[in-house]
């Protein structure tokens, strides 16, 4: 009797974690992170700036006025823009959808329209989630415009 199958080896008791791993490797990681922290400290040098003072071209002064758009398009985390080309009713209605628009959506519509000469129900906002949406295919047109935009 002293070796008796249990009746449901399902509900068998699993064994104990080894404790010897885990506290060796986060022991490693604070070792590390600590030599990382003692090395940053040790690299920072106070040096004076060599490089010559920028002139006010016009190239300086588009790029101010382009960061002051009170819009912003965030790319992708594959570096693209946000530009999607739809097609709807069985691909008979083909849409533009631009997203990651942060700041103020109404101008960039309004950028947008009359950049690509498009009538106000032909191009919408969607309240619910800040995407601007265009009848028509108009990526390359959007892409081309918000790259102008340094975006």
């Amino acid at each position: 009797m002293a070796f008796a199958r249990p009746f449901l080896p399902l509900f068998r008791p699993l064994a104990t974690p080894r404790l010897a791993t885990p506290r060796l490797a986060t022991i490693t990681q604070i070792q590390r992170f600590s030599q990382c922290a003692r090395f940053r400290q040790e690299s920072v040098v106070t040096t004076a700036s060599t490089t010559a003072p920028v002139d006010a071209s016009s190239s300086a002064t588009e790029q101010v006025q382009r960061t002051i758009l009170p819009y912003f398009v965030q790319r992708t985390p594959s570096n693209l823009l946000p530009v999607y080309k739809e097609a709807k009713r069985g691909g008979n209605l083909k849409l533009t959808k631009v997203r990651k628009i942060s700041g103020d959506v109404k101008r960039l519509h309004s950028d947008l329209k009359a950049y690509l000469e498009l009538s106000e129900s032909e191009i919408v906002i969607n309240s619910v989630t800040q995407n601007i949406i265009a009848k028509g295919d108009h990526r390359e047109k959007i892409i081309k415009f918000l790259e102008s935009k340094q975006f």
